[in-house]
């Protein structure tokens, strides 16, 4: 307990000399439904209660509550290794949670490890994915859970961070980005082979991420961006694929597209004169 006082007062000196520091919050994450979040520790969010952020495990580091531009933050100073004791466990698979979101800013932390732990079974069983920050800059990371393939997501009990160096962390939750855009009014017109080529217009969503679209015949039809290129008769289908962003996550709309071959450049021969008999 002594050792662990001590850390503390040396973490409070360094901060009082002007330890680096930046100089904007973390960003703001993405406003999210209520039951998309596990929340560990962000302004954004209702933060679940009872977390231990500096549960003593023999550690050398020291972490302490700081604020940066009018924002809560995390400073961890002097990283050996850190956990954070959870006051239950987290079932992350029913939840269907599918990332780890958190926001690192440092200028000497090269690599951060980044633990999920599961003692439910008296054992700790841990598995952790390196971060590499880039210095001197908020980093906004999101590690996906898929990632985690050795330790059991149906009972996080902690979590733990290790490396070398000091580094500041804001935004730390888990989430899912299960609520599907609406997507409409995504139609293609007819063409005849040698139209020259067009393009598409987004279809109308409430959702603000980026569209991409597909041919499912190239032979027919060629899609470069948005533009589309002919290059045969017959139909495709047209689909319009809308990136994940913010609340929702990622959907789609088809549309066919049908391409008839144009009509003969000449008209038919004229019939030669006969009699009526």
């Amino acid at each position: 307990m002594k050792k662990h006082l001590f850390l503390m007062i040396i973490s409070a000196m360094m901060i009082l000399k002007g330890f680096a520091q930046p100089s904007a919050a973390a960003p703001t994450p993405p406003t999210r439904s209520a039951g998309d979040v596990i929340s560990l520790f962000s302004d954004a969010y209702s933060n679940i209660s009872g977390s231990d952020f500096f549960p003593y495990w023999g550690q050398g580091t020291v972490v302490s509550d700081v604020t940066i531009a009018g924002n809560a933050t995390k400073l961890y100073t002097g990283l050996d290794y850190q956990g954070l004791q959870l006051s239950s466990g987290l079932n992350l698979t029913t939840t269907s949670m599918q990332k780890l979101h958190l926001d690192v800013w440092t200028t000497d932390v090269a690599s951060l490890n980044v633990f999920l732990i599961n003692t439910s079974t008296g054992t700790a069983v841990q598995q952790s994915y390196t971060v590499t920050p880039t210095a001197s800059g908020w980093n906004s990371v999101d590690i996906a859970l898929s990632n985690y393939t050795g330790v059991s997501l149906s009972s996080i009990n902690q979590l733990m961070f290790t490396g070398s160096g000091t580094f500041y962390m804001d935004n730390l939750y888990f989430w899912k980005a299960d609520n599907t855009p609406t997507l409409s009014n995504f139609t293609v017109p007819a063409k005849v082979l040698g139209n020259a080529p067009f393009t598409l217009s987004a279809p109308t969503s409430n959702s603000a991420g980026s569209f991409s679209y597909t041919s499912s015949n190239t032979s027919v039809a060629t899609i470069s961006g948005n533009t589309v290129t002919l290059v045969g008769v017959g139909t495709s289908t047209i689909t319009a694929t809308q990136a994940a962003a913010g609340a929702y996550g990622s959907g789609s709309i088809a549309a066919t597209l049908v391409v008839s071959s144009p009509p003969p450049a000449t008209a038919a021969p004229t019939p030669p004169v006969r009699s009526a008999g």
